[in-house]
C-alpha cells in the first residue's frame, strides 16, 4: 500500500550509506520488524533524532548482562507505570524495548537529554491529575520531544493533540494562537485526557491505546472481542496503534533505567522561566524590548504565538514565558 511504499522507500534511504549489501539488507529486515505499525510521521521523527545527535556520542554494544535482564527490566518499568497488564515477555514489547536500548541508542540519547529538561514540570502536572508520572514517557512516542512536530492527521506538538481534542480542554487553537505548541500547556491537557479515558476504560494500557487512536476505535475493539486487554483486541486495532505500546514500554525502560543500558543524556538543564502577563497587542519587537529579552530566545519560550504579534487582550490576556 502507499504508506508501506513510503517505508520502503525511507528506508532505503536510511541504509543506502552502508557499503556492505548483507549488514544493509540485514538492517533494513530488522528494522522495519521493529517499525511494523509505527505511525509514518512518528517512525520520521525518530530517525530525525538519530541524524541530530553529537558526533562525539559514540553507540556502545549492548551489554550482554543487559541483554539477559530485559524482560525482569521490562517486568518493573510496566508495573510502576501502571502498565502491569502488558506482557513483558511479548515479542513486540521485547522489540520496542530494544528499539531504544539496542537498535538506536544514539537517537534515544538524544531524545532522552530532551526529555529531561521538562521532566519535572512534567511528573508535577501528571500528578496533579492523577496520572502515573512515569507515562510521561508517551510524548517520547508521539513527537521524539519535537515541540513543533505536526502529523498528516493534524495533531501538533509534543504531545501530538488534534485540535478538537484541545478545544474540549478549553486550549486556544487559531490562526493567532496554537496551545498545542507550548509544551507545559498541552502536558496538562494529556494527562486531562489521559485521566478521563482511564475513567472510560478501567486501565491505564486501554486509556493510552485510545489517546493514540481514539476511544471510538478502542470501544469497537472491545466490542469485537468482548475483551478489555490489549493483547486480545490489539488485531482490530488500527494497524499504526498495534505497535504503541510496545513501542512505550521500550521509552519507559529509556527514562527509568538509561544508566543500567549505558545511556548517558547530555546537559540539558531544567527549563526555568518567568512569565508576564501581556493585556494588550504587542509586536515581538516591544515584547523583546520591555523586557530586555533577545526575540529568538522569546519566539523560543513561546512558540504557541503563531503570528506577528502576541494578541493579548483584558478580555483574553496572553502569559508569556523568558529565561530565567
Amino acid at each position: 500500500d502507499e504508506r508501506g511504499g513510503a517505508f520502503d522507500n525511507g528506508m532505503s534511504a536510511v541504509w543506502i550509506s552502508d557499503n556492505d549489501k548483507k549488514l544493509r539488507e540485514e538492517k533494513k529486515r530488522l528494522t522495519e520488524r521493529i517499525l511494523e505499525g509505527i505511525r509514518e510521521e512518528q517512525r520520521l521523527m525518530l530517525e530525525a533524532a538519530d541524524t541530530t545527535v553529537s558526533q562525539a556520542i559514540v553507540d556502545i554494544p549492548l551489554p550482554e548482562h543487559a541483554i539477559d535482564s530485559l524482560t525482569q527490566e521490562l517486568s518493573e518499568v510496566l508495573f510502576a507505570s501502571g502498565l502491569s497488564l502488558l506482557n513483558p515477555e511479548d515479542e513486540d514489547v521485547q522489540r520496542g524495548a530494544r528499539w531504544f536500548v539496542e537498535e538506536h541508542r544514539k537517537a534515544a540519547t538524544n531524545i532522552l537529554t530532551k526529555w529531561k529538561g521538562h521532566e519535572k514540570v512534567f511528573k508535577q502536572i501528571f500528578r496533579r491529575y492523577g496520572v502515573p508520572e512515569e507515562l510521561t514517557a508517551l510524548c517520547i512516542i508521539e513527537s521524539a520531544m519535537n515541540e513543533t512536530a505536526v502529523s498528516k492527521a493534524g495533531a501538533t506538538g509534543t504531545w501530538q493533540l488534534m485540535p478538537q481534542t484541545a478545544r474540549d480542554y478549553g486550549m486556544r487553537v487559531d490562526g493567532l494562537v496554537d496551545e498545542r505548541l507550548d509544551a507545559v500547556a498541552s502536558c496538562a491537557t494529556a494527562a486531562r485526557h489521559l485521566a478521563d479515558l482511564r475513567r472510560i476504560f478501567g486501565t491505564w494500557e486501554l486509556a493510552v491505546t485510545a489517546y493514540n487512536c481514539g476511544a471510538g476505535n478502542v470501544r469497537k475493539a472491545i466490542q469485537k472481542t468482548g475483551s478489555n486487554r490489549f493483547e486480545v483486541i490489539r488485531k482490530y486495532l488500527p494497524a499504526e496503534t498495534r505497535s504503541y505500546l510496545p513501542m512505550l514500554a521500550g521509552a519507559l525502560l529509556l527514562t527509568q533505567r538509561s544508566e543500567k543500558y549505558d545511556i548517558h543524556p547530555g546537559k540539558s538543564g531544567m527549563l526555568k522561566y518567568r512569565t508576564f502577563i501581556v493585556m494588550e497587542n504587542t509586536t515581538w519587537r516591544q515584547a523583546s524590548e520591555n523586557l530586555n529579552v533577545d526575540m529568538k530566545s522569546l519566539r523560543k519560550y513561546n512558540p504557541q504565538y503563531i503570528s506577528a504579534y502576541i494578541p493579548g487582550s483584558r478580555e483574553k490576556p496572553c502569559i508569556i514565558r523568558t529565561p530565567q
